[in-house]
């Protein structure tokens, strides 16, 4: 991983603390929209989001240090997250990757569906993993895999450095 300072740009929606935040790292195309529960309802109306998207859905248990995770990806990011809210009623907070440049497609976001998925599997101890099956996954040019590894360890640092959840792995397992 990267190991040069970097700046996380942090947008935050109105001016309550508690509302939609924004956070983009400089010269990544990659963007992430991090919220609560509550906010399904508002991210049905941010046209960017109504793009194909990797996103996360957990909740943290204090009490036993572990956090809920279910990882996704759809087409219409925003309208997913949606129909979970309706879906499953354990999750209190989500985030969702895209791209600036939209050019994630739906074989990329399949990719780091997979990648995130197995990386988590790693981290059973911290984490309560909901999928109920496995990511397929999708197959990629190589120059597009290392992309999307690319693409992957800005997610992670974002996830890592925002105090979300840590899923750096070690490398040399991977």
């Amino acid at each position: 991983m990267n190991k040069r300072g970097q700046t996380i740009k942090l947008y935050i929606a109105g001016d309550d603390l508690k509302n939609v935040k924004v956070a983009e790292l400089s010269n990544w195309t990659g963007k992430a929209y991090i919220g609560e529960r509550k906010h399904s309802k508002v991210i049905q109306r941010i046209e960017e989001l109504s793009s194909p998207g990797v996103y996360l859905l957990f909740s943290k248990d204090l009490k036993i240090f572990q956090i809920s995770l279910y990882i996704g990806e759809a087409d219409e990011v925003n309208k997913r997250i949606n129909d979970h809210f309706r879906g499953k009623d354990w999750w209190t907070d989500f985030i969702i990757f895209i791209s600036k440049d939209t050019n994630l497609t739906k074989s990329h976001v399949r990719y780091l569906e997979k990648r995130l998925y197995e990386i988590s599997i790693e981290k059973k101890s911290l984490i309560e993993l909901k999928n109920s099956s496995k990511p397929t996954g999708s197959k990629l040019p190589l120059s597009e895999i290392d992309d999307m590894e690319e693409y992957l360890e800005k997610l992670q640092f974002i996830l890592k450095n925002l105090g979300i959840i840590n899923l750096d792995v070690d490398r040399k397992s991977v």
